[in-house]
Order: structure tokens, then sequence, then C-alpha cells
């Protein structure tokens, strides 16, 4: 089995890319993006992630300082075989993951800062054959079975390609929409007692 694990607000209690949007972007950008004011979801991300003039040090610390787990996220890593993927940043995830002393695999974008506003660089060229979008399905491991535990809008076309799913918020509304089937979970305790 592999476990993949989306990582804003799924492995973190809040959304990090969105917090991070707020304290050190322009919040009124993820605003728009609520409305639909973008086309895609890939162009939405790339617009919000162009607000931050910080540093990746001023990102990587506001991180550390601000990301708080979800409850299970140790125990769950360490019993099960885990790849995080996110449409999220390595900047704001891998800080996270050394002050917790974590080691997993982890599938995200990235972006190059600057002054200027920083520039999304997507883990996968192009956009998905299945979404026409660029989301993280191209980043899932092989293995079966595939279990996902997702949250929120990045998580859709992903979760689709999973044997079984854990959803929560606005995947398990979509999944509900869908008619797709999906475990409900509050806790990565909830997902550990279900998987053994």
């Amino acid at each position: 089995m592999k476990l993949v694990l989306d990582w804003d607000g799924t492995c973190t209690v809040r959304d990090s890319l969105v917090a991070v949007v707020h304290d050190l972007g322009d919040p009124s950008i993820y605003d728009a993006s609520l409305q639909e004011t973008f086309a895609t979801y890939g162009e939405a991300l790339a617009a919000e992630v162009h607000t931050l003039r910080c540093t990746s040090e001023e990102a990587a610390a506001w991180a550390v300082e601000h990301v708080e787990l979800r409850a299970g996220f140790h125990e769950l890593v360490e019993r099960f075989d885990t790849v995080i993927a996110s449409s999220g940043l390595q900047q704001l995830i891998l800080p996270v993951l050394a002050r917790e002393g974590v080691q997993v695999e982890v599938r995200s974008n990235d972006a190059i800062p600057s002054p200027d506003g920083w520039q999304v660089v997507f883990r996968d060229e192009g956009v998905c054959s299945t979404c026409s979008d660029k989301c993280k399905r191209r980043s899932l491991p092989e293995g079966d079975p595939l279990v996902f535990v997702g949250d929120g809008w990045s998580d859709r076309c992903a979760s689709l390609a999973a044997d079984r799913v854990f959803a929560r918020t606005g995947l398990a509304a979509y999944l509900d929409e869908e008619g797709t089937p999906y475990e409900p979970y509050e806790t990565f305790f909830d997902v550990a007692a279900a998987l053994t």
C-alpha cells in the first residue's frame, strides 16, 4: 500500500499557502481566485505565489513559527509508506518537516523567490491529460493499492485516481457531488485506525 497525503489543510491544520499569502503576500489575489477570476487552478496558484516578496529564509522562518500539523501526523507517517503530494511549495513544507524531525518523500511545486514576486515552478510540465489543469495527479506514486488523503480543490483529480480516499471539507463536498465514495476523517488517528 502507498499512502499519499496532501499537505495544505490535510497534513496542516490550516492551509499554509493561503496563510502565507495572507501574512506575507496580497490576500486580495487569493480572494479573487475564490471568485473564479482565473481560468484555471494553475493560473490562480501562480498569481497567489507571485504576491510573495519575501526571501526563502523569511518564508521558511514564517512556516516554522506558524504551521501546525494535524494530530496523528507523526504516528501515521511512521507506520505507513508515505508520500506527500502537494500543490504547495517546498519552501513552506520542508522547513516544517525538518522542525518535526520527519523524513518523508515530498512531491510538490517549488518557487523562484524574487523581490518582484515569486515565480511558481510547477513540478510537472504541461497540464494533466485528465483535468487539463496543473494538478498533482501526475505526482502520484506508483503502487497498489493507492490511498489518498486530502481536503481541497487541488486534491480533486488526484483523489479520483486512488483506490481508497479519505476526505474532509471541500474535497468531501466535491466527492459527494460526484457520487464517489470516500471515508471521512478529522485527525490522522482516524486514518491510521481505518487502515489497520
